[in-house]
């Protein structure tokens, strides 16, 4: 009996330590530059949309600049997140409002640039996945407010 107890336990300290350095190594990997990463995404594109070599040099910088611009965002609010400020419904509204002009600019240029079953594909995709985002999403914010109500919760000593 002992014996299991004490194996069970150094698995356990075995798959937590796996665990943390394996985080370790995701935080530390090199970031793909914003040419490769639009690269990768016009070869996805291709296989699923079948697209031509021409629109493949279309699409190419309209994913770069898309990229480049979703970087910055997430920059924005990395740097807000860790100075715990909060944004104003003015700057809520500015951003959530730029946001949706850059999706219909790149809607547009999308479907100037596919055919009409390429571009039902690619809505297709967009949709599949938000709703896997949302379902991260959604997750991620669980979990963020389990933990807050754990920090709140106050201990009562009853007698």
């Amino acid at each position: 009996m002992k014996k299991t107890a004490s194996i069970l336990v150094l698995v356990f300290v075995f798959t937590v330590t796996a665990k943390a350095q394996e985080k370790n190594r995701r935080t530390q990997r090199e970031k793909l530059t914003v040419d490769q990463q639009a690269i990768l995404a016009v070869k996805k594109m291709t296989l699923t949309l079948e697209l031509t070599k021409a629109q493949q040099q279309e699409i190419q910088p309209i994913l770069a600049r898309q990229i480049s611009s979703k970087r910055a965002e997430f920059e924005k609010v990395k740097a807000m997140r860790e100075s715990k400020r909060e944004l104003t419904a003015d700057e809520r509204f500015t951003f959530q409002n730029q946001r949706l002009d850059q999706q219909i600019a790149y809607q547009k240029e999308m479907k100037s640039i596919l055919n009409d079953k390429q571009y039902d594909k690619f809505r297709e995709q967009v949709e599949t996945q938000k709703r896997k985002m949302r379902g991260k999403i959604g997750k991620k914010m669980k979990e963020r407010w389990l933990k807050e109500q754990e920090k709140n919760k106050k201990v009562t000593i009853s007698f």
